[in-house]
């Protein structure tokens, strides 16, 4: 089921909310239909049932296009919800008087009958209602109103009390299922959002951090440098050429200075730290609802080019399982050999995609994050083993020797 495998988490909630819309719709056709057969055995079945057919189709649309207001892909069907509502008051008044009129059998399928429609006529106005009295009100309306077309046609007191209670009982739990589905499916979906939001924040601050600090150092050499040159050229006009040249060596002094200095700032920008990083990538997988576990395994030193190699590591292991996976669990385990050998770092999630899965945006397939990270390895004569587990889990495991190359 790769179809299934490339939808995210609120992409198969939606769905499955949408198949269960589906579901109730069908349920209403074959309920009606069934409680047709046995309670109006010589009546217009067929004409009877293509009502119930054309109710159960209009709130089935209604409801798919109440959800997409609800999540803000379309404007509000007001016209849609008036037909629904009106589909659904004919049809309870078409059902009572031939209830009335006895062209429908006094029994429970009869009750079933007159319940069934407004219980599920009353789904895409539940679903939008944001206030739970608002929403019991609208059902004690409905019930009410419901009970009292029963009687009228009856002319049955207790008829119209027991279908206004079973409507009750009927609308309240549909209206709870409607209504704790879209709550679900509207929270599951801002979750997602919040989350990447959360990752593009992260790496605007990242950004101002990086520039903030090329501003401190270079704005102050480039404004000596423009200062020196600017005398350089005047003296070289006035004939000063001994003190022009001078300026110019300065400046020839300085830019290679601040070239050394941009240097730093980008090896201190790209340097991963293994301790820090381990720190980070829990934190940041942690917030974003990833349970993360780490163990080190073994006492032995780790030198500084290791640490940098294996930080490199989990800062990209980290970051794929956020951007690419579905995981809840990210276990990290760090062995090192007491004797001096080898280190070993493995990362495992249980947010594995299948192979032939098209992940948007992922730098999986194109292997650039993990081509990225081999190149790094390599320097140290390590390794990098990236794939699927038999257990259903993503496994990522660096190997690097503790003596370098």
């Amino acid at each position: 089921m790769a179809w299934w495998d490339r939808r995210s988490s609120p992409a198969r909630i939606e769905l499955y909310t949408r198949w269960m819309f589906g579901a109730l719709v069908l349920s209403e056709v074959l309920l009606g239909v069934e409680a047709l057969l046995e309670a109006a055995p010589h009546g217009p079945v067929a004409a009877l049932s293509a009502l119930i057919v054309l109710h159960a189709l209009t709130m089935g649309v209604a409801c798919a296009r109440v959800l997409d207001w609800v999540l803000e892909r379309r404007a509000y069907p007001r016209r849609l919800l008036a037909f629904v509502n009106a589909v659904t008051v004919g049809v309870v008044v078409v059902l009572a008087v031939m209830r009335g009129s006895g062209g429908l059998v006094p029994s429970q399928a009869t009750l079933v009958l007159l319940a069934i429609v407004p219980c599920f006529g009353i789904m895409p106005l539940t679903m939008q209602s944001r206030s739970g009295r608002r929403m019991l009100l609208l059902i004690g309306v409905v019930s009410l109103l419901t009970g009292a077309v029963v009687m009228l046609a009856s002319w049955s007191v207790l008829e119209g009390v027991v279908c206004a209670g079973v409507v009750l009982a009927g609308c309240i739990g549909t209206a709870f299922t409607c209504r704790f589905s879209t709550w679900m499916l509207t929270a599951v979906w801002k979750l997602d959002e919040a989350r990447a939001t959360q990752a593009r924040l992260a790496v605007t601050e990242e950004r101002l951090r990086f520039a903030r600090d090329l501003h401190d150092v270079l704005g102050r050499n480039l404004s000596v440098i423009a200062m020196k040159s600017e005398l350089a050229g005047r003296l070289g006009r006035r004939g000063s050429v001994d003190p022009a040249l001078r300026q110019m060596d300065e400046v020839q002094q300085i830019a290679r200075e601040s070239q050394h200095e941009v240097r730093e700032v980008v090896r201190g920008y790209r340097q991963a730290d293994l301790p820090g990083e381990l720190d980070g990538a829990c934190g940041v997988l942690k917030s974003a609802g990833v349970d993360c576990a780490y163990v080190k395994e073994g006492s032995g030193p780790l030198p500084r080019e290791v640490q940098v190699a294996l930080g490199w590591v989990v800062r990209e292991g980290a970051t794929n399982v956020l951007r690419h996976a579905e995981a809840t669990r990210c276990d990290i385990t760090l062995s090192v050999a007491d004797d001096g050998g080898r280190a070993t770092l493995t990362m495992v999630n249980d947010g594995v995609r299948p192979a032939g899965a098209d992940v948007p945006g992922s730098r999986f397939r194109s292997g650039t994050g993990l081509a990225g990270l081999r190149e790094r390895l390599a320097l140290q004569a390590g390794t990098l083993d990236a794939g699927p587990g038999p257990d259903g889990t993503f496994r990522l495991v660096a190997d690097v020797p503790l003596a370098g190359r």
